[in-house]
């Protein structure tokens, strides 16, 4: 992407992200926290632990479907290991490091490789789509003003047309880094890695990521109900793709800032205070970004350590533009 534009754009959340947040602290209460118990923290914590073997296992059905058999131990450490390069620079680093290490650890070429990577983000920005449109629907329908409805709306509108552009952008992107390019001239081998695809395993993967929605919602209510108050988890479920589209696109590391200022928002537009909405997001955000850093940081040491990994191919596949 031209750097002027991807500034405009990071200028763009940051701002947007900033006036939002301001508005939620000058309403926010610092005995809100005090509310959470250890006991629902700990909970918390059990869930995200859940999730996170769910995330695995999703992995693992994906895989499947392209008739490959991963090891656990192996797709805990590519999901935790590039976990902090994609919050960071996902497509510097991110995704080549992925094929990288799919390449190295899994004996997966690059071309098929590259075909799942692109299936996967495929799928996943899909079903975060369809939720966010179908969360202003819902919404719309509640018992909210015209107006809400209407700002509702013209919020997923800029989500949805931000990702057209995004991901026409990063195609373009792809196209000039060697390491991708490598596989995005032997478009027939792409073409015969995604005819062979395994229809079943790939719509269980959907049902499985819409699973790991459920479980990020539970935990969201968890914290709600705990802080003294109450919301179904449907339109819990429902919002969760918004936050992570926003994150994702701002261009921010970590979505920081963008992810968490929509997440509070959502939350706020399903009548949650202010305080209680700020609170959960920002506990959302140490348990899920803050877990998977962590995870990824021991996932690199090891395989460093162990020389599955060295630190100079950091700087090759950075290098790779």
């Amino acid at each position: 992407m031209n750097p002027a534009l991807k500034r405009f754009f990071q200028i763009f959340f940051i701002l947007i992200s900033t006036i939002f947040l301001v508005w939620l602290i000058r309403n926010f209460d610092l005995n809100t926290l005090s509310q959470i118990s250890l006991t629902t923290l700990f909970s918390v914590f059990a869930v995200r632990i859940l999730n996170f073997f769910h995330f695995q296992m999703t992995s693992f059905v994906f895989f499947r479907s392209f008739n490959e058999r991963a090891r656990l131990f192996s797709l805990i450490l590519l999901n935790t290991s590039t976990s902090v390069s994609n919050y960071a620079t996902p497509v510097k680093i991110g995704f080549p490091l992925q094929l990288y290490l799919m390449k190295k650890m899994m004996k997966i070429p690059y071309t098929k490789s590259g075909a799942m990577v692109f299936v996967n983000l495929l799928i996943s920005y899909f079903i975060a789509m369809m939720l966010g449109i179908i969360a202003v629907l819902y919404l719309s329908m509640d018992a909210f003003s015209i107006m809400t409805s209407f700002k509702l709306m013209l919020f997923v509108l800029v989500v949805v047309t931000t990702a057209i552009i995004a991901t026409l952008t990063l195609v373009k992107k792809w196209t000039h880094i060697s390491l991708i390019n490598k596989f995005i001239n032997k478009f027939k081998e792409i073409k015969d890695f995604l005819t062979s695809i395994r229809t079943s395993y790939l719509i269980l993967t959907g049902f499985m990521i819409l699973l790991g929605f459920f479980i990020n919602a539970w935990i969201i209510k968890l914290l709600i109900n705990d802080m003294g108050e109450s919301v179904t988890i449907l339109p819990l479920f429902l919002i969760q793709g918004i936050p992570l589209l926003l994150g994702s696109l701002s261009m921010v590391p970590m979505g920081l800032g963008a992810k968490d200022a929509s997440l509070a928002f959502l939350l706020v537009q399903l009548n949650i205070t202010p305080d209680v909405a700020l609170s959960s997001a920002l506990i959302m955000r140490i348990f899920v970004t803050g877990f998977s850093v962590l995870l990824g940081v021991i996932s690199i040491n090891y395989l460093v350590s162990n020389k599955i990994f060295d630190r100079k191919d950091i700087k090759e596949l950075s290098s790779q533009q």
